[in-house]
């Protein structure tokens, strides 16, 4: 037999905590913190207003979980020092992954921190996810025009045949 902090496996799995299968085992007691609320807010927050009011409540987010977890003030965090410098390894890494998912709905890598490593970074990727800083699309490559090779000459067809080559 072995205990089980639910709550602090709640943590590590956020998106457990919907199953309906685990709900009867995972009774959350007075301990757990109300977390759909907040994520509820959050996601209200993300979708509402303006695209800079967007982008500062995401940085906000971002920025209180860093906070927590590595436990210092949020106005401490440094937007553009790597995750490394401030203490993060990959189990604080994974953390902040989860508690990410949690609150934004949506599935992130594990490398998360590794891949976008500062804050900055990481805000601008996840603003990207979200829709909102869609890279512009490529360019149509323009229509060539098609070659009636019966019309060229002998000379044309083999310069044509040396641009190819190269």
């Amino acid at each position: 037999m072995a205990l089980l902090d639910s709550q602090q496996w709640l943590e590590f799995y956020p998106q457990r905590a919907a199953s309906t299968v685990l709900a009867p085992l995972l009774r959350r007691g007075p301990r757990a913190r109300p977390a759909a609320p907040a994520a509820a807010a959050l996601r209200a927050a993300l979708q509402d207003g303006d695209l800079a009011s967007r982008r500062a409540a995401l940085d906000r987010f971002i920025t209180t979980q860093v906070a927590e977890i590595v436990r210092i003030d949020p106005a401490r965090v440094d937007r553009d020092l790597p995750f490394r410098q401030l203490g993060f390894d990959s189990l604080l890494g994974l953390e902040l992954r989860n508690r990410l998912e949690a609150g934004l709905g949506i599935t992130l890598s594990a490398t998360l921190i590794w891949t976008w490593p500062t804050v900055q970074d990481l805000a601008r990727h996840l603003g990207e996810r979200l829709g909102w800083d869609a890279p512009p699309p490529a360019p149509a490559p323009a229509p060539t025009p098609a070659l009636d090779l019966d019309t060229l000459s002998d000379q044309e067809l083999l310069e044509l045949g040396e641009q190819l080559l190269t």
